[in-house]
């Protein structure tokens, strides 16, 4: 339970930030269309970002940030997650596909979000693409020297931490909810 709160308190804090940050319009209304890539199947269950795990988090992320948000201002679609299968030729052709079903989209009232992949090697090629195509990435699958050329992924947004760090996470959840044990 604990890690299903942390992945939707950072999904929706992502959300939330990006939508802000991409927000370059004087429009009445907005729309933000998420297209969760994540692998899916029992073979990719263990890995922390499978459909399994993220999805749901998504969808209660969404639902807060349209509690937090106007939703006369701001329009949330969180659309079916698509299985990348933690491929570097799986996951582009999923882009390619939502890319084509959004490419005529009015980019000053609307934005296209590809949530993961989160395999570095599917990551990559399909942050390349979305570069081009003005679509926000949001992964956790993206290796700091593929970073270090920025111009190379001018609209991916790396989101994962050292795993250091993971521990103090933890701990500050732990001490917020008053919780004493981990019955896992």
């Amino acid at each position: 339970m604990a890690m299903f709160i942390m992945m939707f308190t950072y999904w929706r804090m992502l959300l939330i930030y990006s939508l802000i940050n991409s927000i370059k319009l004087s429009a009445s209304q907005y729309k933000c269309t998420l297209y969760p890539l994540l692998p899916d199947g029992e073979h990719l269950d263990n890995l922390p970002y499978s459909r399994n795990k993220v999805y749901p988090a998504l969808q209660v992320a969404v639902e807060s940030a349209k509690e937090i948000l106007d939703p006369g201002v701001v329009q949330f679609v969180l659309e079916e997650s698509r299985n990348t299968n933690c491929s570097s030729v799986t996951a582009p052709i999923e882009a390619i596909e939502c890319y084509s079903e959004n490419k005529y989209r009015d980019k000053n009232v609307s934005m296209a979000v590809f949530v993961g992949p989160g395999c570095t090697h599917a990551a990559s090629p399909t942050a390349k693409y979305s570069g081009i195509w003005e679509i926000v990435v949001l992964t956790g699958g993206f290796l700091y020297e593929i970073a270090e050329r920025l111009e190379s992924y001018p609209t991916t947004t790396r989101f994962a931490g050292p795993l250091a760090k993971a521990f103090n996470i933890i701990e500050l959840l732990f001490k917020k909810f008053n919780w004493k044990q981990n019955k896992a």
